[in-house]
């Protein structure tokens, strides 16, 4: 759609810089949204597939309605991922310059980004800056961790309906209920046109 026009949300914004990473930095294996907490293990059970970018939003702030949209500052993370058993990563050493060398580069491009192709972001990316959260877990597991941080101006929309789910073809359901605690005792058998 053409700026301004459409119904969009931090999700598909998300999508955009998720797009623009796997374009543009090509060695990610693994380049998709997050909502978790930002630590090892649960990234580990999101994903082993590395070098990977997990981009999410943190916070808005500042936000008022204005011309038939949500104005704010929109803040942004990506985390980055690299392990040293991949080929090519074979050490310490390796695993250290390919986070600084993906992080250097990560910045580049988010910094150049602009409105990352995504008809509700209003400004260029703003005070982007990176750290390294050394982390014991993720050290033990040859994994080296850094994070990307940055803002920008958004012009939200209307959210759009979630889509809806596929009509019910049947439903098969035994429930029985224990009289004396009233626990439920449940199996079901729901079919959709999808399934």
């Amino acid at each position: 759609p053409a700026k301004g026009q459409g119904s969009m949300s931090l999700d598909t914004i998300i999508g955009h810089i998720c797009g623009v990473l796997r374009t543009e930095l090509p060695e990610l294996v693994t380049a998709e949204m997050y909502g978790g907490r930002f630590d090892f293990e649960e990234m580990r059970r999101q994903s082993r597939r590395m070098p990977a970018a997990f981009a999410a939003w943190t916070a808005t702030r500042d936000g008022t309605w204005t011309f038939n949209k949500f104005a704010c500052t929109g803040f942004f993370v990506v985390v980055l991922a690299v392990e040293s058993r991949r080929e090519g990563q074979a050490t310490t050493q390796r695993r250290a310059e390919a986070i600084a060398n993906l992080v250097s580069r990560a910045q580049v491009v988010i910094a150049k980004a602009g409105d990352w192709g995504d008809p509700e972001v209003a400004s260029n990316p703003d005070k982007v800056g990176a750290s390294n959260p050394y982390n014991k877990p993720a050290d033990a597991n040859n994994i080296a961790l850094a994070i990307i941080t940055w803002e920008q101006d958004l012009e939200l929309t209307s959210t759009p309906e979630p889509a809806e789910l596929p009509p019910l073809t049947s439903i098969h359901a035994d429930i029985t209920m224990e009289e004396s605690t009233h626990v439920v005792d449940a199996e079901d058998d729901i079919k959709t046109d999808g399934s």
